[in-house]
This record gives structure tokens, C-alpha cells and sequence, in this order.
């Protein structure tokens, strides 16, 4: 809902005009971008991710500008996003507390990717190929931490 600051003559004055707001993979995380063309007593913003398929779950607040007639770039990281598919929505709260939700951005996360430029993992998988009966993974030089791992056929097929 769109809140309303006029008075009964008067056109309606919105907090903020956002121009943008886009979500994408980077590595392991993912980037979450927005612009405003202008702010009008906005207090700050709040980046919402869909967690059970139907409530959205604070994830990260920004401060805002506050009052602004120029164009203001946001960039923040969701730096532990869900694998599979990742549902974003930006709100924007003013000083008087209403706040005003936008359109929902997704992103399809699959787990992979370097948490850090320094990460390194080694594997070793054999036999390859494998007749299907047996395949031994060999790890080393894995930090600390969760790793997600998916086993796809030759041709994409996800096995597990």
C-alpha cells in the first residue's frame, strides 16, 4: 500500500522514487542493487527474503539518504542465500514508520562458488567414468563450513 502525505487538495508526495532494484549471483553471495531518484523523509530501507514459500524474513537494513533530490546507488550482499530459488523484495520505511514494499526480484542459487578469493578446495573423483556402482570422492583443502555438492550425469542430469 502506498501511503498518503496530502492533504485533501494536494497531489501525493511518495518517500522515495526508486528507479531500480535488481538481485544477482556474485560468487557465493548475492548482490543486491538499488537506486533512488529521490528521497522525501525516508528513514531506511529493508531487503526481505522469501524463506517458506510464503513469509519474507528481514535479511539486511540500510540507512537512507533521509531527503535527497539527487540519484543514490545501495549495493549489500546476501552473504548466506538458500540453494535453489531466492525470492527478494525491497521496502522502504520514513520517518513516521509506514513503509511501502516494491517488486519482488529471484534468483536461481546453486551453492556454488568462492566464498572468499583466497578459498581453494582440491578433489579427486574416480573412477571416470564410473559404471554407476561406485565413485570415490577424495576432499582436501576445504576450510571450515558448509559445502554444497550436486552429482550430475555426462549430459546435466542431476543424480543427486
Amino acid at each position: 500500500m502506498v501511503p498518503d502525505f496530502r492533504d485533501e487538495d494536494d497531489e501525493v508526495s511518495l518517500p522515495i522514487e526508486l528507479m531500480s532494484f535488481s538481485a544477482s549471483k556474485v560468487g557465493a553471495y548475492i548482490q543486491l542493487d538499488w537506486s533512488t531518484a529521490t528521497e522525501i523523509n525516508n528513514d531506511y530501507f529493508t531487503v526481505e527474503r522469501l524463506v517458506d514459500g510464503e513469509n519474507f524474513e528481514n535479511i539486511l537494513t540500510e540507512q537512507g539518504e533521509g531527503n535527497s533530490s539527487r540519484r543514490l546507488d545501495y549495493s549489500r550482499y546476501d552473504e548466506s542465500p538458500q540453494v535453489g530459488y531466492n525470492y527478494y523484495r525491497l521496502s522502504q520505511t520514513d520517518v513516521n514508520g509506514v513503509s511501502e514494499s516494491f517488486n519482488v526480484e529471484v534468483v536461481n542459487f546453486d551453492g556454488f562458488g568462492e566464498s572468499k578469493p583466497s578459498a581453494s578446495i582440491e578433489m579427486k573423483v574416480y573412477p571416470n567414468p564410473t559404471d554407476g556402482s561406485m565413485l570415490t570422492l577424495i576432499v582436501s583443502k576445504l576450510e571450515a563450513g558448509e559445502v554444497a555438492l550436486k552429482i550430475k550425469t555426462a549430459e546435466g542430469q542431476l543424480i543427486i
